[in-house]
């Protein structure tokens, strides 16, 4: 491989890290969304009403490493998030669920990651029995005020099943088509210099199974196991084609009426179709690894305080795309 191929590859490979950077808290605030969800209608079984509900949410925190880059620089952001949803039952057995959330999030320094993020998702679900079918659409909007590169379009379509086993414990297996449109990045062409007249577009096929469980009033666990591919129109060297496979154990326990533990582990390969390591022609393969733990405090129904530490590493044999990062985050929480 020619020294200015190579070069032109850790180019890429940093602009790459630049927008793939997963340090929003929103990840977070939508898990915790999700699984609230769950623990009420899925764990508890209890019937929703008609019903809309909001909340704000101010973060403040540090990143050790934003640019998930060897040079391992931080900076100081700040994250606003609004939540919407809304929940209907239109028939005896069939509800309706609708999300929306806007979040928005600011680096001091590093001002070209700071980023605007609408996400929508709707979503009908069956309740036969002791299962449920559900299916429907998800679509994040991201967007970059100050670098137009990274902005993209994620459309995905689900469907899955679930059944409770126990009174209470679930299990569920969700099937998901995406599309990530990129709206003004071109796809690679034949070279890494030459970019085709059409715009980058990845799809993404993967399929997730779940098992949660309340424990005991106390305790709450729930794990996630997930394969997914991912198929670029980038035909250089299929340099954004792989099979991942991720596994994701969560726990929820509340230490008094006011103090709730939270912490989550997760661990992700990454194995690419027929990208190489850098002056070598091995392909690829990242291994992610993020653990999180978090303590939050009921001040009353309507306000949450939060206290989130991070650890994220990714080990890969290709040393561009190996890095570590710490991040420290406090929140405040309104629900109205």
């Amino acid at each position: 491989m020619s020294i200015r191929k190579s070069i032109n590859i850790l180019s890429l490979a940093l602009l790459f890290l630049l927008f793939s950077n997963p340090n929003s808290i929103f990840a977070q605030v939508k898990e915790e969304k999700e699984e609230e969800k769950r623990k009420t209608k899925e764990v508890f079984r209890e019937e929703p009403k008609s019903a809309a509900k909001s909340r704000i949410s101010l973060f403040s925190g540090y990143d050790s490493n934003v640019k998930l880059s060897p040079d391992r620089k931080g900076d100081v952001f700040e994250e606003f998030v609004y939540s919407f949803d809304y929940t209907k039952p239109l028939f005896e057995k069939l509800d309706f669920d609708f999300d929306y959330d806007l979040d928005v999030l600011n680096y001091n320094e590093f001002t070209d990651l700071s980023s605007i993020l609408n996400h929508l998702r709707f979503e009908l679900i069956a309740k036969p029995g002791r299962c449920r079918i559900g299916g429907g659409y998800d679509l994040g909007v991201l967007y970059y005020p100050r670098n137009d590169d990274g902005n993209f379009l994620f459309h995905e379509g689900f469907f899955y099943l679930k059944r409770y086993l126990f009174k209470n414990t679930f299990h569920k297996i969700e099937f998901q088509y995406g599309l990530k449109d990129y709206i003004q990045n071109k796809a690679l062409g034949d070279s890494i210099l030459v970019n085709q007249e059409k715009e980058r577009l990845d799809r993404r096929i993967g399929v997730e199974y779940s098992l949660g469980s309340l424990i005991n009033p106390r305790l709450y666990l729930l794990f996630k196991t997930k394969f997914y591919t991912n198929d670029s129109n980038a035909r250089y060297m299929d340099f954004y084609d792989y099979k991942a496979y991720r596994f994701w154990l969560g726990c929820d326990y509340r230490l008094s009426a006011k103090f709730y533990f939270l912490t989550k582990f997760s661990y992700t390969n990454k194995d690419y179709d027929t990208r190489t390591v850098t002056l070598t022609n091995y392909k690829q393969e990242d291994d992610y690894y993020s653990a999180t733990a978090g303590l939050r405090y009921r001040l009353d129904d309507r306000r949450t305080l939060s206290l989130y530490y991070t650890y994220r590493e990714n080990s890969s044999n290709e040393p561009l795309e190996e890095y570590s990062e710490s991040v420290i985050t406090c929140g405040w929480q309104y629900n109205f």
